[in-house]
């Protein structure tokens, strides 16, 4: 579920980012990605698999 769950907001963000800032929307999307793979190293189900676990355990 991981792919599509990803490529959908994904494909809808390409798709904002060329509407809504053409000269720059490449800069701002390899920016986005580098974020997201630090941040998220895991996947972003991993993330809120670990926050789910937190809150049971609290």
């Amino acid at each position: 579920w991981g792919p599509i769950l990803g490529a959908v907001p994904l494909f809808l963000l390409f798709e904002w980012l060329g509407a809504n800032f053409p000269n720059h929307f490449s800069i701002i999307l390899g920016a986005l990605f580098i974020l997201i793979v630090f941040v998220l190293p895991d996947g972003v189900l991993a993330a809120l698999e670990k926050l789910r676990k937190k809150e049971k355990a609290a």
